[in-house]
């Protein structure tokens, strides 16, 4: 939930179904500034990122935003959007956010920072 400034920031995207996720980008996410709603980093490359079925993703982010500049300290939204693997035309687009903070030196936590882990079914629940 909060990191200092110039660490990576770990993200773990798990499919909890039977189907394969398929996201845009490698990395599959982007991130905000939350106060602004600004986007900071963005995959580059135009690859479709596959999560197999019950498969666990662990991601990482440097706090370079697109222009490969530290971003400052601040609130940052992550956020994944996907589709299950399907023969469609159309398929539904899905999307997982999460929240995370980047200290200032001054107030950098001692405790180790957290990772937070959002699975489909946790998203269905909340959704019903």
């Amino acid at each position: 939930d909060h990191y200092a400034v110039g660490d990576s920031v770990f993200f773990t995207w798990t499919n909890g179904t039977d189907s394969t996720l398929v996201a845009t980008y490698h990395p599959p996410y982007e991130i905000y500034d939350a106060k602004t709603g600004r986007l900071v980093f963005a995959g580059i490359l135009p690859w479709e990122y596959y999560l197999g079925p019950h498969e666990v993703a662990h991601l990482n982010w440097d706090q370079l935003d697109n222009h490969f500049q530290q971003v400052p300290p601040g609130a940052y939204r992550v956020h994944i959007g996907f589709v299950f693997y399907e023969d469609l035309p159309d398929p539904p687009w899905y999307a997982v956010d999460d929240w995370f903070r980047i200290l200032g030196t001054a107030s950098v936590s001692e405790a180790r920072a957290s990772i937070s882990e959002t699975t489909w079914g946790r998203i269905k629940r909340a959704h019903r």
